[in-house]
C-alpha cells in the first residue's frame, strides 16, 4: 500500500492532505479520508518537501538525481483521475547533478519557494520564483463567445513572463 514511508506533509487551501515519501518511486499521494490515492509515482523520485500555494498549486522537492531531482509541480493536485494529476515531469528548477533538497517552504500568498541543497560542503539556501504557475488570460475572443455560421475562431492570450511554448489541449 502506498504511505510506508510517507516523510513530509501538507494541506491544499481546500483542505486536502497530500504526501510525499522518501522511498524511492513511491512519490507523492492525496489522502481521500479513507485511503491514500498515488498522483505522482516517478520512478526515481525521493520526495523531501512538499507544499501547496493558495492557488492550489502542488511543489514537490525530489532530492534524486537519478530520479530527476529539482523542484517539481502540478496545477491540478485534485484532479478526480490521478493520471489527469499532471505532475511536471520538467523540473522548474534544474540542478546541479550532485544536489540533495531538503524540505521545501513556500512563502505565504505566492508562489516563490525556498529549500536547502544540503550536497555542497556549506549548505545553500535556494529561492525559487514560480511564475508559470499562473493562469493563462484569454485575451480573445471574449470570454464565453461562441462561433457562429461555422466559421472558426482564433484563440490569443496574454504571455506569461518566462514561457518559451504553450500547449493547447
Amino acid at each position: 500500500a502506498w504511505g510506508s514511508a510517507a516523510t513530509v506533509l501538507a494541506y491544499g487551501p481546500d483542505g486536502t492532505l497530500y504526501a510525499g515519501s522518501a522511498t524511492v518511486g513511491q512519490g507523492i499521494a492525496r489522502w481521500s479520508g479513507t485511503a491514500w490515492t498515488a498522483i505522482n509515482a516517478g520512478a526515481g523520485d525521493v520526495i523531501t518537501g512538499i507544499a501547496v500555494s493558495d492557488d492550489g498549486t502542488l511543489y514537490a522537492s525530489n532530492a534524486n538525481a537519478a530520479g530527476g531531482h529539482g523542484i517539481e509541480r502540478c496545477l491540478n493536485p485534485t484532479a478526480t483521475t490521478p493520471a489527469n494529476v499532471g505532475m511536471s515531469t520538467a523540473n522548474i528548477a534544474s540542478l546541479p547533478g550532485a544536489s540533495t533538497l531538503g524540505s521545501l517552504q513556500l512563502l505565504p500568498g505566492t508562489n516563490t519557494l525556498y529549500t536547502i541543497n544540503n550536497q555542497p560542503a556549506v549548505p545553500t539556501l535556494l529561492a525559487i520564483n514560480d511564475t508559470l504557475a499562473q493562469p493563462v488570460i484569454l485575451a480573445s475572443p471574449a470570454n464565453a463567445k461562441q462561433s457562429t455560421g461555422g466559421v472558426a475562431q482564433g484563440v490569443a492570450w496574454n504571455a506569461l513572463t518566462g514561457a518559451t511554448s504553450y500547449t493547447v489541449n
